[in-house]
């Protein structure tokens, strides 16, 4: 008979394609075919190799096929179509990143920072893919409600599949959008009615363009490449993302984002500036001060005048301060970090900066600072 099944012991049928996974160096070939053996034979959990189980001759031939997939360097989650992330399993598709471990890290550092999961918190999920994140928040915190931003709607379409499956949908937003447009934010808040977020979280692109050659084939021939490559130094979605923030966030709200290995110091130097100006200027450590950068590209249509970097134009604490004779000149140099980052993004919460008081108990003043002051940046990424 076509369909007729045999009792088969698993560790028989899947023993000749181990072998074969190990002739190309994988390192759990095992468990990749229990993996998909069971996926074939649509069992919700993994089976175990003495197991014995009824199997026909073309649930057989379909699994040799996935391990062809597999010996080919396809990843399991990609054969499978979803991938295990905190407490769930999440639906994938060819334009979702898959959800990684190392993400896990911004749910443990929220979970750490919100230990009342009875709290109601509005979060954003910037560049969300599958919606790890921004769901298995929801999913800690019951009365949280959640908008998924993506630039693909292919990916929000996975999000809305695993908002489905996991009863989230209600609590669910899903937004089409595009960060490297500079109204991205405006139009975001206009679909939320003006009202921010107590949380971001995002794990945006951040490795560099001329690295990805250098990733493994499983990530760089599966993986959607928008969601892997961050521009020529890895940091051009922070460039997009963090002079929003300010405008999407409550006054107390917080960013968790996900940076790649080696790029704290990046990140942080690329909101520090030094700037030297006038003497005689009455500033002190501890004020705040706001002016533009320019910017090394022209405006839209000039080919003369120059823009400014609205990446690292903002306010900015005073760290340091330092009085100068330059060239017989008296000078003030000031060292600063960009405000909106101290308040807001995470990873350089332990960053210490002791801001003083003024004896009066004035209010401290902002300085509009001239571009031409500007004698150095620090941290600049051309």
């Amino acid at each position: 008979m076509h369909n007729s099944k045999r009792l088969l012991n698993v560790y028989t049928i899947i023993k000749p394609e181990i072998e074969k996974l190990k002739k190309i160096g994988n390192t759990t070939p095992s468990l990749d075919c229990r993996i998909l053996l069971s996926h074939v034979m649509g069992f919700s959990e993994t089976i175990y190799s003495h197991e014995n189980i009824n199997i026909s001759a073309e649930e057989i031939t379909l699994f040799k096929k996935l391990i062809k997939d597999r010996y080919m360097g396809k990843p399991i989650s990609r054969i499978i179509s979803q991938k295990n992330f905190w407490k769930n399993t999440f639906k994938i598709n060819e334009n979702t990143l898959d959800p990684r471990p190392d993400s896990e890290t911004i749910i443990e550092a929220i979970l750490k920072h919100i230990p009342d999961k009875s709290k109601s918190c509005k979060i954003l999920d910037l560049g969300s893919g599958s919606g790890c994140l921004g769901l298995s928040l929801i999913n800690e915190y019951e009365n949280s409600k959640v908008t998924f931003l993506d630039i693909s709607k292919k990916s929000l379409q996975a999000v809305k599949a695993n908002a489905l499956k996991f009863d989230l949908y209600e609590k669910s937003k899903f937004v089409n959008l595009d960060w490297r447009n500079s109204d991205w934010q405006k139009n975001l808040l206009k679909l939320e009615k003006n009202i921010k977020f107590d949380l971001i979280v995002s794990n945006p692109p951040y490795i560099a363009s001329n690295d990805i050659k250098n990733l493994q084939i499983e990530v760089k021939e599966y993986e959607p490449i928008i969601a892997l490559d961050g521009g020529k130094d890895g940091l051009d979605a922070f460039r997009f993302i963090m002079p929003k923030i300010n405008n999407l966030l409550k006054e107390n709200g917080k960013i968790f984002i996900e940076i790649g290995k080696g790029q704290q110091n990046q990140v942080e130097n690329s909101t520090r500036i030094k700037v030297v100006i006038p003497g005689h200027s009455y500033i002190m450590v501890g004020d705040v001060v706001r002016f533009q950068l320019p910017s090394k590209e022209p405006n839209k249509g000039e080919k003369v005048l120059y823009g400014y970097d609205e990446y690292h134009s903002g306010r900015y604490l005073i760290s340091k301060l330092r009085h100068r004779l330059i060239r017989g000149e008296y000078k003030i140099v000031l060292e600063l970090v960009k405000d909106s980052v101290m308040r807001n993004y995470e990873n350089l919460r332990d960053q210490s900066y002791e801001v003083q008081e003024r004896e009066d108990g004035s209010s401290k003043d902002i300085y509009e600072l001239d571009d031409r002051l500007v004698s150095q940046r620090m941290g600049h990424h051309g």
